[in-house]
């Protein structure tokens, strides 16, 4: 097996072909699996273009995506146009998208396969006559001038923006055009050199990095309405082959030329996952055997359980089918592995390096004029903006933040360490400090004094903590390798570190106190589980503590699943039982007949009583009232505990509990986890159907979200008449808690195919058959709702769409265009980082271990409050840890990155602060190049910035206190004479190389001074004197 060859998707086909004799296509009794086989034979043994008419949408788009799975090459989609919808301006409809490129696609006259509903083939869209499209040709050292280019793009209607992030729009900078093509999956950006094209580069519109380059690349001009307008079927020539495909219960007949011809029957079934092993162990009934796998990595994955006689195929099928008549059996990865096939959406960006790019910077992200600031040394201000400051004949650009009192301050952008973003808590003007004042000294020393009783607590009960248990628990034995290998994914890094983490913890003689936090989806129930069969192995028992009844019932059924079939007893306690099964669950507890006890607060009751409880596992412990809080911290000191939590460890507060805490972070997502396929458009009935049908026809459930209550019983009305089979039920937060757990444990048991809600869902459960949502009246919600009401969604394998609508006709503000471009853009997984985030900061840090806050917090701002705690956590611990200084560099000319190299102040901003927080040259390098990349060569002022940036880092540490470079001079001031033994030593090799040099002597300071003609002859002493004295 591991020495056999991958079959090309080419002589497969061309093999199936001849095997069944696939001459005249007239069949019926096909599973969807097998229709794409068909076809795609027929395309690749026939050398001619192939149109295939469905009757209905969904159908076409679904063996379109199954085709793409198998083979996606020259392979198009022709949908449909959604007259009911007027697009919103920005946004390109994914059904224009398709139809451009399948238009052009056909233009080619080669062999083409075009799959297409029978609606929209006979749509008229397209010019009458031949045309010969007058691309423009983009080709590297080729003399086309920048000016030329933007013209061409203003007449064929491209929109121009700061930035080029969707399709049909292009931005300019200085020597650099960046367009979208509307047919293309990524953008493109075209640097000039005078009026020749200096390179062509494929980017990454999320991170505007960019993922290759290119030679050539040719630009399609827009398809002319102007004309008489003929269809998609009359484009097509007598040489291209029409199949017709019917559909009868999820079965397909397929017939050529003639949609009425006689078919022949073939015998065609699935093979369900239960049914994998038996047909695995049956080899002999089939002459072939084929398995469909990408690469030999997967195969290494399953080739334990596949047979020796097994033909290996190149490519991907959905699932697996069988041929009973011919004998003939085919397999696909995700039905052996469990994980879905591993394809991307066809206008999902490719990926670079960075692919989040300024996402993922949080400290200062998103900050805007109007926003609240707070100064570690002045308090809470407003920013008011970059402002580029004049001061003699020195240009630099400047945060304007505005005080109490009429104060102002211009904060040099080299000091943005000194500054963190404040978010409000609660409702009320955010009351400003004053420039001198002592209010802010006084709030902080309380906050201060605050910190250090939390770390004196977490000190204590660390310490009662390590002492040893008296027992450490087994090896991991055969369950536990049970449990691991029932897991159908593949472990990611971070998760592998944390089970180590959690497994290394168990087997010490100390008590086990760990933090797993992660986003939701990440893979930290999993971490647990591990853990759970661990104690259970060592004959302890284990509760599974969770805050809500509807997630201690999600922990339950998973857990039930997992470890139920490894002899694990496992029990749920919540008000969801009855008084009577309440207390012959006790009973069966007290008698030691349950091993793992899942619930809600109810565990913590005195009744509760487990002999040999010795793991407790604790889901979002801050999401817990103080009383539940306090005997959750008594049981520490007794048992090990494993706590759970979405909510991200900032790299600050996690420095801050060295020593106090352990804490494992997982950060990297599920490998074949899909960015969620995100739409927004105006309301239209017509794209809710085709969602709806889409989803229930590969057997999912959707959310319909209406944050109305009054309306939802006419939604439910007309969802109820367009979808009469379907089971549609609603749930808001006024309904009885009984009738709403009811209904929203309904959904997760599948037995609801619709749920109508509210933003009740925003955190609800983890349901991995609900892969479509709905958000009408999007335009309402904030990022960070629209974040997590998307989250309920994307939580498998299995492709994820969420449709964002606004109401048909409303005018959406500039603010909330860019939330609805933000959640079409950033459709990655791990956004929740930002929500919790901010939950943190509204909660305070302490809650996350079992401390409430005082409102102190709120007055200095979550980032202050963890460097507070890390002050307070070194003085208790001693650690007197001496800060490497940077040196003080007074720079004479222009250092900035102006308006014109950088026109959107975000950008400036985001690459300001990078600058100022970097750390090493490196970093220094890495922006460099990010500003090259992305806004071309630098100007002086930028280089200059750079040039000044790289030296501060360089002389972190050095006895250089001070570097002054002016245009005739430059100057270094000491601070001790390091790596020199004496001044003479100094004097000595700097007189070797400058005669003309002074050294003064002033309050125990040395200044050595060097004449300069020029700012260059300038900086070039300055890097003399960077080598001369680095430590």
């Amino acid at each position: 097996m591991n020495g056999q060859k991958l079959l090309t998707p080419d002589l497969f086909l061309q093999w199936f072909s001849k095997t069944l004799n696939l001459k005249f296509l007239n069949y019926d009794g096909l599973h969807i699996t097998a229709l794409s086989l068909f076809i795609l034979s027929c395309f690749k043994n026939n050398n001619q273009t192939l149109l295939v008419l469905l009757e209905d949408e969904a159908s076409s788009k679904a063996l379109y995506e199954f085709c793409c799975c198998f083979y996606p090459d020259f392979i198009y989609y022709f949908p449909k146009t959604q007259k009911s919808v007027s697009h919103i301006q920005g946004f390109v409809p994914e059904y224009k998208r398709y139809q451009t490129e399948s238009y052009y696609a056909l233009s080619v006259k080669k062999p083409r396969l075009f799959i297409c509903s029978l609606s929209g083939v006979y749509e008229k869209l397209f010019p009458a006559g031949q045309n010969n499209f007058n691309g423009f040709l983009l080709k590297e050292k080729t003399k086309i001038s920048r000016d030329s280019l933007v013209r061409v793009l203003n007449k064929w209607g491209y929109n121009k923006n700061e930035k080029t992030i969707c399709p049909k729009t292009y931005s300019v900078r200085g020597c650099i055009v960046d367009v979208f093509p509307i047919t293309s999956r990524n953008p493109i950006r075209v640097e000039f050199f005078d009026d020749t094209i200096e390179s062509i580069r494929i980017f990454n519109p999320t991170s505007q990095r960019t993922i290759t380059k290119t030679k050539e690349t040719t630009l399609l001009p827009p398809i002319q309405t102007n004309k008489k307008l003929i269809s998609m079927f009359d484009l097509t020539d007598k040489n291209t082959k029409k199949l017709f495909v019917k559909s009868k219960n999820n079965l397909f007949s397929i017939t050529e030329n003639n949609p009425n011809s006689n078919t022949k029957k073939i015998i065609c079934s699935l093979i369900g996952k239960n049914k994998i092993r038996t047909t695995l162990k049956e080899t002999k009934h089939y002459k072939k055997i084929f398995v469909f796998c990408n690469n030999r990595k997967q195969i290494k994955k399953v080739k334990n359980i596949l047979p020796p006689s097994a033909t290996l195929v190149s490519g991907s099928i959905p699932a697996s089918i069988v041929f009973p008549e011919h004998r003939l059996c085919f397999l696909s990865f995700s039905c052996l592995s469990g994980v879905a096939p591993d394809t991307a959406p066809r206008w999902e960006t490719g990926d670079s390096p960075g692919t989040h790019g300024q996402v993922r910077e949080t400290r200062l992200k998103d900050l805007e004029p109007g926003d609240f600031l707070i100064h570690k040394n002045f308090g809470v201000g407003q920013y008011q903006g970059l402002k580029i400051i004049t001061a003699k004949e020195k240009k630099q650009e400047c945060l304007k933040i505005t005080y109490s009192g009429g104060g102002i301050l211009y904060l040099p952008t080299e000091d943005l360490t000194m500054v963190y973003k404040y978010h409000q808590r609660g409702v009320g003007a955010v009351r400003l400090s004053s420039l001198g004042g002592q209010t802010w000294s006084r709030q902080k020393r309380r906050v201060k004094q605050m910190t250090k009783r939390v770390i004196k607590d977490l000190i204590k009960t660390h310490t009662l903590r390590s002492r040893p248990r008296g027992f450490v628990y087994g090896p991991n034995d055969g369950l536990y390798k049970a449990l691991k290998g029932s897991f159908p994914y593949e472990e990611t890094p971070d998760q592998k570190k944390a089970i180590s983490s959690i497994v290394q913890d168990m087997e010490k003689e100390i008590p086990v106190d760990r933090l797993i936090c992660g986003d939701v989806g990440f893979g930290k129930t999993e971490v647990a589980l591990r853990a759970i069969i661990k104690a259970v192995s060592s004959n302890k028992k284990v509760f599974f503590l969770a805050p809500t009844t509807l997630l201690a019932d999600q922990h339950y059924i998973l857990s039930k699943e997992r470890l139920g079939s490894l002899g694990v007893e496992v029990e749920l306690l919540s008000r969801f039982k009855t008084k009577p099964e309440q207390k012959k669950i006790l009973e069966k507890l007290a008698g030691g007949h349950i091993d793992l006890l899942v619930g809600t607060h109810r565990l913590l009751s005195p009744d509760v009583v487990a002999p040999s409880l010795r793991l407790l596992i604790v889901d979002e412990e801050q999401r817990f009232g103080v009383r539940h809080k306090e005997i959750i911290k008594k049981m520490r000191s007794n048992i090990d505990v494993i706590t759970l939590s979405a909510t991200p460890i900032p790299r600050t507060l996690q420095q801050s509990l060295v020593g106090i805490k352990n804490i494992s972070k997982i950060e990297t997502p599920p490998k074949l986890r899909k960015p969620i396929n995100t739409v927004v458009s105006y309301f239209n009935w017509e794209s809710v159907q085709f969602s709806i049908r889409r989803e229930i026809s590969r057997s999912g459930q959707v959310y319909f979200l209406h944050n109305d209550i009054n309306s939802l019983p006419f939604f439910h009305e007309k969802l109820s008449r367009l979808f009469p089979l379907l089971s549609i039920s609603i749930a808001h937060g006024k309904m009885k808690t009984k009738t709403l757990e009811s209904t929203v444990l309904s959904f997760f048991a599948g037995d609801i195919d619709i749920l109508l809600c509210t933003t009740i869902i925003e955190s609800g459960l983890d349901v991995a058959n609900a892969n479509t949502i709905i958000i009408n009246n999007a335009q309402n919600f904030g990022l960070s709702q629209l974040y997590q009401m998307r989250g309920r969604v994307g939580r498998s394998p299995t492709q994820a769409f969420c449709l964002l609508f606004v109401p048909s006709g409303v005018s959406i503000n500039n603010a909330a265009f860019k939330r609805l471009k933000a959640m079409e853009i950033y459709t990655q997984l791990g956004s929740g980082y930002d929500i919790a985030l901010r939950d943190l900061e509204i909660r305070g840090a302490g809650s996350m271990f079992g401390y409430e806050q005082s409102g102190h917090l709120s007055h200095v701002g979550f980032e202050m409050y963890c460097d507070l705690l890390k002050e307070a956590s070194d003085e208790a611990l001693g650690k007197h840890e001496e800060k490497k200084k940077a040196p003080s560099i007074h720079f004479g000319g222009h250092a900035l990155i102006s308006p014109e190299h950088v026109p959107a102040e975000e950008d400036r901003l985001y690459f300001y602060q990078r600058i100022s927080e970097a750390e090493n040259t490196k970093q220094i390098k890495d922006v460099s190049l990010e500003l090259k990349d992305r806004f071309g060569p630098l100007p002086g002022p930028a280089a200059a910035l750079l040039a000044v940036a790289k030296m501060r880092v360089s002389l972190f540490g050095s006895s250089i206190q001070t570097l002054k470079i002016m245009d005739s001079f430059c100057s270094a001031m000491l601070c001790s004479l390091l790596p020199f033994s004496s001044l003479k030593s100094i004097e000595n090799k700097i007189s070797k190389r400058q005669p003309s040099y002074k050294i003064k002597e002033t309050n125990g300071d040395i200044v050595i001074f060097m004449s300069a003609p020029s700012m260059s002859a300038s900086l070039k002493t300055a890097r003399y004197f960077i080598n001369l004295f680095r430590v």
